[in-house]
């Protein structure tokens, strides 16, 4: 068959045989086929068996809990302790925004100049 007739053909009638599909077709080992492909979903786990399969009777150790070893190079802060710290941060800027402004400082009264006095030229 060239690519353009299979385009054309028609496509083999899918009947339905109880739980199973079989396709009608002229040849003989397309339902061979088609039965070992089926049969291979007998072998797919489904939630059935996953509900069978019972539940471990202890849960894997956890670092956060203390039941194994951390093996982080550098320990993460606690969240109270940073959640503490940055409020009593924003709190001081706080209070130093509310405060009144300073007060100009007083400079000091300017030195009254001298004025230069002329010299004086002697005729001669």
């Amino acid at each position: 068959m060239t690519l353009t007739s299979m385009k054309n053909a028609a496509l083999p009638q899918v009947l339905p045989l109880g739980d199973r599909v079989a396709v009608t077709s002229d040849e003989p080992g397309n339902n061979a086929v088609y039965e070992e492909y089926l049969r291979g979903f007998d072998d797919i786990p489904v939630l059935q068996d996953a509900i069978r399969i019972p539940p471990r009777r202890h849960p894997p150790p956890d670092f956060r809990r203390g039941e194994r070893r951390d093996v982080r190079d550098v320990q993460r802060p606690d969240a109270y302790a940073v959640r503490e710290v940055s409020q009593a941060e924003l709190e001081l800027l706080y209070h130093e925004y509310s405060q009144p402004a300073p007060a100009p400082a007083v400079r000091a009264k300017r030195k009254k100049i001298k004025k230069k006095q002329k010299r004086k030229t002697t005729k001669s």
